[in-house]
């Protein structure tokens, strides 16, 4: 019978919880939350995963500073098991201020290993180990105290069995000699740019419409986008609630002057009518109005496409996906239409990944010798033979 959880609830507990983790081969880490009406998620629960089945409940509502945990993140011989590990990363990151670096993402490996990179835990583990978990408790209030039951047994199974498939899995990826492209495609989580918040000056390039905009108009667009991300930080609130994208692009269209063009827009909240928010958005306005031509941003320039070029990136995807299907590679892992459209259109090779790392060993030759018309398929040394394409 699986071992009860411990909750850590005290500062004390939490110090041995850290020293438990230390001591061992590895920890799983998952986080709880609930993330609709802030910015920031609000933690409810961390779990933390170790062999034997040990596990720690860390009530993130009971304690008010996680920052200890920055040790097992930070400690460069304990890998952290976590799966699909970007989002859980970045909010252990804004909570405990630690950089990982020792990530070993199970999703992630099931594309080096089963040609799979998008299975979720509970089919993981179905498969590896036999085991089916409920998922019941997916969408609940992980604020709420106390927990029930079945809150419990869910957020202790998201760790319970990452060290059993972490020993699988490592164990698969060095077989096939392909631990080495498992970690370079990790390194991105282990570098302390990769939790930097987003450049401010080009927010604007997520705003939904702003390809319609002029370079003007592109301009108050841009200062509106950071006026209403740090709004949102501000009142820990979602951007959406400030200012919806279609708000920020009728008034980067409409560039009003006064309150009374202000109330003209269409959807505007009311809440941006009344001071001293009103003010403060007119003046963002004006700011941008008065910003020199020269300086004024401008979008990306559209790729101009042919059909011939169109094709060879067909033809190349249709020829990845046969040769990473039979290397159980993931070939959404390997590359994205935007990758090989880049490649094939030859926009800053140099930068392109397809031409670097782990994917210029697997496939490089070969897509080298499938642009210039030539049948041979040269694989890694290592990987399954494949027959020649026809």
């Amino acid at each position: 019978m699986p071992q009860s959880p411990t909750f850590v609830t005290t500062a004390a507990g939490l110090n041995r919880a850290i020293s438990a983790a230390l001591a061992a081969d590895c920890v799983a880490l998952d986080t709880e939350f609930v993330w609709e009406q802030t910015y920031y998620p609000r933690l409810g629960l961390i779990q933390m995963g170790l062999p034997g089945e040990r596990i720690y409940l860390i009530d993130c509502v009971a304690l008010s500073d996680l920052s200890p945990l920055a040790r097992i993140l930070e400690e460069p011989d304990l890998p952290i098991l976590l799966h699909d590990a970007q989002q859980d990363l970045q909010i252990l990151h804004r909570a405990t201020g630690g950089v990982p670096q020792q990530v070993f993402d199970t999703q992630l490996a099931g594309g080096f290993t089963v040609g799979d990179a998008r299975r979720s835990l509970q089919q993981m583990i179905a498969e590896a180990l036999g085991i089916t978990l409920d998922k019941g408790a997916t969408r609940t209030n992980w604020l709420q105290r106390p927990l029930s039951d079945e809150q419990i047994t869910y957020a202790a199974n998201d760790v319970r069995h990452l060290p059993t498939i972490y020993e699988k899995q490592k164990q698969a990826l060095v077989e096939t000699a392909r631990f080495a492209w498992f970690k370079e495609e990790l390194a991105f989580l282990e570098s302390p740019e990769s939790y930097a918040d987003q450049e401010a000056q080009t927010l604007f390039l997520r705003v939904k419409g702003a390809g319609r905009l002029r370079r003007e108009q592109l301009a108050v667009l841009q200062h509106l986008a950071i006026w209403r991300e740090e709004s949102a930080r501000l009142e820990d609130r979602p951007r959406g609630r400030v200012a919806s994208d279609a708000v920020l692009v009728a008034l980067a269209q409409r560039r009003p002057e006064q309150p009374k063009q202000l109330r003209r827009i269409h959807g505007i909240p009311q809440h941006l009518l009344r001071n001293p928010r009103q003010q403060r958005l007119l003046e963002t306005i004006e700011q941008a109005r008065r910003m020199p031509r020269e300086e004024q941003p401008s979008m990306p320039k559209r790729l101009v496409e042919d059909d011939e070029r169109n094709l060879q990136v067909d033809f190349l995807l249709a020829c990845v996906r046969g040769l990473c299907q039979r290397a159980d590679i993931d070939a959404t892992l390997y590359t994205t239409r935007a990758m090989m459209r880049d490649l094939i259109y030859e926009i800053a090779p140099a930068d392109n990944r397809l031409l670097q790392g782990w994917r210029q060993t697997f496939l490089g030759e070969t897509l080298a010798d499938l642009r210039a018309g030539k049948a041979a398929v040269r694989l890694a040394p290592g990987t399954p033979s494949i027959p020649e394409l026809a």
